[in-house]
């Protein structure tokens, strides 16, 4: 808009330093409308302008309020929630983040074009001097062209976790995902180059992605290795029935503290092996063990040993019912270990 704006004020300024002498009468005519013409026309780029920053001002102030809502959603977000409660914030943060992706889809929309400006065109003869409305057109900002879809298909292969130690930590999230083997060309490349500078609004960038990148394991495990969360919140039916997928997100830390990936699976997806490796990472993660899952002893297991040394750690007095789930503080052996450790943290 201000190519035009600038091109129309030049324009002016010629008009206006024309002399009028020796010019017929008939020119001089055409010479006046002409100006008339470009005077309104800058009048209408002037009160177009105003409303925009007025627009775009407010459009800024409830971008903040948003995100402040997602940030505090994000943080209430977790495994001492009850199902219930973790389906309504998700669905909560979902509706926040739709009203946020409308608000920069507003912020990156052009100022009002010229042929807008212009609906009240005038009978004045254009001379050859003066911004055609094809001119005008051809200035504007280009609409950013929608991705193309990822075609390529990127393997992940998955590592044997039968000969992990118990205690071990998942190296899904490194080691499984080989990123030096993954062929960065073409669309894929745009894809990875904008995930890497959408960091503070990610939710935002995974909405505008076509479906076949929300499909591709191999993207949306580049995805999880900045917020797993978002993306097993993201991933489309195929990966969210993907069993080796769950079990990578769940072994990947999430060093955003958006929210937990184990809450956004689907619930017959949340399998031993999954709360086992989610457990690893948050011992608050035993939340979901059911006593049908094989591996449920070695998931409290891992539960205890992780909770006695958060306890350990945490420098000011704790509440066990805060930091001990619940399932763990029935087991009247463990407790004692706890108060064990709190009488050591005391002395």
């Amino acid at each position: 808009m201000q190519e035009e704006r600038k091109a129309l004020e030049k324009r002016l300024k010629e008009i206006q330093a024309t002399s009028l002498e020796g010019l017929s009468d008939e020119a001089v005519l055409e010479l006046l409308a002409e100006r008339k013409h470009v005077e309104n026309t800058l009048l209408e780029y002037i009160k177009a302008e105003k409303e925009a920053e007025a627009k775009q001002s407010s459009l800024i102030q409830e971008e903040h309020e948003v995100e402040e809502k997602i940030d505090h959603l994000n943080k209430e977000i977790g495994p001492d929630k009850k199902d219930e409660e973790l389906l309504a914030l998700i669905q909560e943060r979902h509706q926040l983040e739709e009203e946020l992706f409308k608000i920069h889809q507003e912020l990156k929309e052009p100022l009002p074009a010229a042929k807008e400006l212009s609906h009240k065109k005038e009978e004045a003869p254009v001379l050859s001097e003066v911004v055609s409305e094809k001119q005008v057109k051809e200035a504007l900002p280009k609409e950013a062209q929608k991705p193309e879809p990822i075609n390529e298909k990127i393997e992940i292969s998955e590592e044997d976790d039968s000969k992990k130690k118990l205690f071990k930590e998942d190296t899904f999230g490194s080691e499984e995902i080989r990123f030096d083997n993954l062929k960065e060309s073409g669309e894929f490349e745009k894809y990875v180059h904008q995930l890497e500078s959408s960091r503070e609004s990610l939710g935002s960038f995974m909405q505008t992605l076509p479906r076949e990148a929300r499909s591709n394991k191999g993207f949306m495990l580049r995805v999880a290795t900045i917020d797993p969360a978002y993306a097993m919140h993201y991933a489309l039916e195929g990966l969210r029935r993907d069993k080796g997928f769950h079990v990578q997100i769940a072994s990947m830390k999430n060093n955003r503290n958006s929210g937990n990936a184990v809450a956004e699976m689907d619930q017959d997806m949340r399998t031993g092996e999954v709360v086992l490796a989610a457990t690893r990472q948050d011992f608050r993660n035993v939340h979901y063990v059911t006593e049908d899952m094989p591996e449920y002893d070695d998931i409290i297991a891992v539960a205890k040993k992780g909770a006695l040394e958060k306890i350990g750690q945490l420098k000011e007095a704790v509440s066990l019912d805060v930091i001990v789930p619940k399932i763990l503080r029935s087991d009247e052996e463990f407790m004692k270990k706890v108060k064990e450790v709190l009488v050591n943290k005391g002395s």
